[in-house]
């Protein structure tokens, strides 16, 4: 489906003049990653308001995606697959706010960040088979990924200072989700490794 619609688009560039049709391909894969996304974008937002925690909804994806899109982990096999997985996530991470401040003292919320922490900087990035990268791109994505998860543990400890609680729960739930994500990508790799072999 977004597939038709991205070649759709492009081919209607190329027909009007305004690209190459030697760049379809580049094309028509950068709006179908640009219409999922913008999809994934906005349900997410009618989760957060409908849930009623649109603020800890933006946090999570300020918190997620930038560091999710370098530190890799496990891909669903389709856009629909992702769309479906990416929602329930966000839904449960919503709706377990309440309880995960009841039950997680100081103490464990620290422990799950240091956790969570030293799994991405082990494992990150963990590529797609579909997607390999070079040694260049490893490095860039690693050292990014770093990069954004040094912020983010400052941002973590800034707002466990101010007493932001529910904020600073919401950055650790980000950083516990792609540590997993994480962790199967790599265990799916190896497999796959294991497999071929």
């Amino acid at each position: 489906m977004l597939t038709r619609v991205a070649e759709s688009i492009t081919n209607s560039l190329i027909t009007n003049g305004n690209i190459k049709s030697e760049d379809k391909e580049i094309y028509s894969y950068g709006f179908e990653m640009g219409i999922a996304m913008l999809g994934n974008l906005l349900t997410s937002i009618l989760i957060g308001l409908f849930l009623g925690k649109l603020v800890e909804c933006i946090v999570f994806l300020l918190a997620y995606m930038p560091l999710r899109s370098y530190a890799g982990g496990y891909h669903a096999s389709s856009h629909l697959r992702c769309y479906f997985l990416s929602s329930a996530i966000l839904i449960l991470v919503l709706l377990t706010i309440p309880s995960a401040l009841a039950l997680t003292s100081p103490y464990k919320s620290v422990m799950l960040v240091a956790c969570s922490a030293i799994i991405i900087l082990i494992l990150s990035p963990v590529q797609d088979s579909n997607k390999p990268l070079d040694d260049d791109e490893r490095k860039m994505y690693a050292k990014n990924s770093k990069i954004i998860l040094s912020i983010e543990l400052c941002l973590y400890f800034v707002f466990v200072m101010m007493r932001w609680q529910t904020i600073a729960l919401v950055i650790v739930e980000s950083l516990v989700v792609i540590a997993i994500t994480l962790f199967i990508g790599y265990t799916k790799n190896q497999y796959k490794k294991q497999f071929i072999k």
